[in-house]
């Protein structure tokens, strides 16, 4: 038993030389401070980095302009692109159809003129991806099934540190806001009442709405999701059921002022003044 102990004793001693070996073989070119920051970032990230899943746009044809992988200021957007076959394509058309009385629709592309920011209410960045990515609206959201059956969604999704997903291309809709679908763009922020969005988030979402203004001349308006009721009634409002709407206080209104506050030099109306 004794020699089997040390046999065993033999072979630990050999396994952690040669896991040294390696890591010094990997890191062994920097300094002693750098190697050891090496190692601990690679652990790091070989036992946390999940993410959202990657795969292929398959919605309808769109000029490469329509994605964001880098803003204007040099941030990385990384492009996670939604689930969008056949199903969901055409339940968004179908959607418009209904919701603006023109039978004769025949496309979901869309010129932006608006941006309307979001909080999702959904404390993980992984659970919002999971509620967006069904193309159909699961059961469970009766308050607006009536309206149609494409699911919710937004172009840009930004997660708590401040990371920003694209999950749609700028000019295809998705279903995030009622009334103004056709002519907006949709930044939802992980969190919510419960979980307040974050300084890092307001950073994010300054370089991701300066970017698209500057993109988009078309872009003329900002409003917070708790605002679109202000937007009935206006040349952009396109909703034909007036008793189709909900109660929304997102993103915060602190939040709200501190963005408007941080972009006031791009001249963006809050109000359903006539487009320019």
């Amino acid at each position: 038993m004794r020699s089997e102990g040390r046999s065993e004793r033999r072979g630990a001693r050999a396994r952690r030389r040669g896991g040294r070996g390696a890591s010094r073989r990997r890191f062994g070119s920097l300094g002693p401070a750098l190697r050891l920051f090496a190692l601990a970032l690679a652990t790091l990230v070989a036992g946390s980095c999940t993410g959202l899943p990657r795969q292929s746009w398959r919605g309808p044809a769109v000029a490469a302009e329509a994605w964001s992988p880098r803003l204007a200021d040099g941030t990385r957007v990384r492009i996670r692109p939604l689930p969008f076959g056949a199903v969901r394509s055409q339940a968004t058309l179908d959607y418009l159809r209904e919701r603006t009385g023109e039978p004769a629709l025949d496309s979901i592309l869309f010129t932006p003129r608006m941006i309307v920011v979001h909080w999702t209410a959904i404390p993980t960045l992984r659970e919002t991806w999971d509620a967006f990515a069904p193309e159909l609206l699961p059961a469970g959201r009766p308050e607006i099934a009536a309206a149609g059956r494409v699911n919710v969604s937004a172009q840009f999704l930004v997660d708590r540190d401040g990371t920003i997903y694209q999950l749609l291309p700028e000019t295809v809709v998705a279903r995030h806001v009622i009334g103004l679908n056709q002519v907006a763009i949709g930044i939802e922020n992980v969190g919510g009442p419960e979980a307040p969005l974050t300084p890092a988030q307001l950073d994010a979402n300054q370089a991701l709405v300066t970017h698209l203004v500057g993109k988009h001349p078309t872009i003329r308006h900002l409003i917070g999701h708790l605002e679109y009721r202000e937007w009935e009634g206006s040349p952009l409002w396109r909703e034909r059921d007036a008793a189709y709407r909900t109660e929304k206080s997102d993103p915060g209104a602190g939040f709200l002022a501190a963005l408007r506050s941080r972009i006031a030099a791009l001249g963006l109306d809050a109000s359903p003044a006539l487009p320019r």
